[in-house]
């Protein structure tokens, strides 16, 4: 998987050969595509054209188009509410048609766009970490699912006593039952679908995208809310992939090396880093300085390859295309 690098597009209306334009002008090998993108029927015939890499990027839990048309999918969030925030649509996990529904729409997209690598997006329990305050601990935050199936698959694994509590009162009392009800969940979801996919192809990677929280932050909630537990998840993906946006959250370039060296500590496989170009939630816009800084970073961390956010963001800074453009090219 020489030069694993690519450039996301998550805009529909986009024509093809003006986001593979800027991929070949960043000298990248690689397409990696949600469904939504692959949809369009001129989308994959041209990245074969171009002779390019093509990937799917599969969103398990966050299938916005199907969650709308279905909302009894939806999960109940630890404030009582549905499990969506901004553009972040969640199912619950514990839902068995959803997931059986899932599988069949990953066979279809196997089938249909024949990809070289499958990354598994949002394969994790709901939180929008993007808006998590640094330092916030886990009882702050907007996260589940707590709905009554959720409820009663905890209680019958850890104990009845469980059912009738709060999220807060699982929280702060039973935190250790509730991190290993999830954990184990999204273990087993990446078990399964993994084992979809080097059904299909034995030979195709599997790579899995995590949030960018060190396992020691937000008391371990890396782990014990998202679920996503690298250790028992390791055995069935290839490539992890770090959602390393941390200009989102004015964090330091240092922590891309932090997060990298951890990642392959705990699992011992590759990784692949996320280059944020622009500011995305009215954070302090990203200048010239800071984003080389993450770039050089980036670099020491050493991953196979690296993903730039994103295709829209750039058109509407061309300078900043130019920047990048120059720092691949040293």
């Amino acid at each position: 998987m020489n030069n694993f690098n690519f450039l996301w597009l998550f805009d529909p209306s986009v024509q093809p050969q003006e986001y593979l334009k800027m991929v070949k002008q960043l000298q990248f090998q690689w397409v990696v595509a949600n469904p939504h993108i692959l949809q369009n029927p001129a989308f994959i015939p041209s990245v074969k054209e171009k002779d390019l890499s093509l990937g799917l990027n599969f969103p398990v839990f966050c299938p916005q188009d199907f969650l709308t048309k279905h909302p009894e999918c939806y999960g109940l969030s630890s404030k009582g509410l549905k499990t969506q925030q901004d553009w972040l649509h969640f199912a619950c996990p514990e839902n068995p048609d959803f997931l059986e529904y899932q599988k069949k729409d990953l066979r279809n997209w196997l089938e249909r766009a024949e990809p070289k690598l499958v990354s598994l997006d949002f394969i994790r329990h709901f939180i929008f970490w993007e808006k998590v305050p640094l330092n916030m601990p886990p009882q702050d935050m907007n996260e589940g699912c707590y709905c009554p199936r959720c409820m009663d698959s905890l209680a019958k694994a850890f104990g009845e006593n469980l059912r009738q509590l709060s999220p807060h009162q699982l929280k702060e009392h039973h935190g250790k039952e509730l991190a290993q009800f999830r954990k184990r969940r999204i273990t087993q979801v990446a078990k399964e679908l993994s084992g979809i996919i080097k059904e299909w192809d034995s030979q195709v990677p599997v790579m899995m995208k995590i949030i960018p929280w060190l396992e020691e932050e937000h008391q371990g909630a890396r782990s014990s809310i998202a679920g996503q537990d690298l250790e028992s998840i390791k055995d069935f993906i290839d490539i992890f992939s770090i959602m390393s946006f941390l200009h989102i959250r004015q964090e330091s370039p240092e922590k891309m090396k932090q997060l990298a060296q951890e990642v392959r500590d705990i699992t011992g496989k590759k990784i692949t880093l996320t280059l944020q170009s622009r500011s995305i939630y009215g954070e302090p816009e990203l200048d010239d300085e800071r984003f080389v800084e993450y770039w050089e970073s980036l670099k020491e961390a050493g991953p196979l390859g690296f993903n730039v956010f994103d295709y829209n963001s750039l058109c509407d800074a061309p300078e900043r295309l130019k920047l990048l453009q120059a720092l691949i090219n040293e």
